[in-house]
């Protein structure tokens, strides 16, 4: 191996991948085949909450990696609402794909982020 030694990544549970390695998995789910891409989004749905973060991240990237953390997210459910609602209030660009998970997460499939956001813009003008 060229002298160089593997990368041992430290883990946190049973599935082999940290929340760190949620962004590098999500760059190779680009290019995976579906049932890898499945198995990933497992993985990272076991992770819970501590995946959150790097999956509201993973929101600003096209291609397939967004489906894979819209998805992770909505499984994972409740607790990403507030970490949603806060980033689609300092990202508009991320406004849309976090208004359809927030449907997706209460079951409404319509948004709870923007009849509050339109009444709080409201009380500002």
């Amino acid at each position: 191996m060229n002298g160089t030694m593997p990368l041992k990544i430290k883990t946190t549970d049973q599935t082999g991948i940290t929340p760190e390695s949620i962004p590098y998995i999500l760059n190779a789910i680009n290019h995976a085949d579906n049932n890898a891409k499945n198995e990933m989004e497992n993985r990272i749905v076991n992770m819970g909450k501590d995946a959150i973060p790097y999956l509201i991240k993973g929101l600003e990237k096209k291609g397939p990696s967004r489906g894979v953390a819209a998805m992770a997210l909505i499984r994972i459910g409740k607790p990403c609402i507030t970490s949603l609602l806060t980033t689609a209030q300092a990202n508009k660009d991320l406004e849309w794909v976090i208004n359809f998970i927030l449907g997706e997460v209460e079951g409404t499939r319509q948004s709870i982020y923007s009849q509050p956001l339109y009444y709080e813009e409201c009380m500002v003008c």
